[in-house]
């Protein structure tokens, strides 16, 4: 699992004072090799 990069907190507190309902944290995004 990577570390969290350093605008993580900001992002994450820009969404919540939007409104949107974290349920996932970290949200964990599978990519196949290219």
């Amino acid at each position: 699992m990577p570390a969290r990069d350093f605008h993580h907190h900001v992002v994450k507190e820009a969404l919540i004072k939007d409104d949107w309902a974290i349920t996932d944290d970290p949200f964990v995004i599978e990519v196949e090799d290219l």
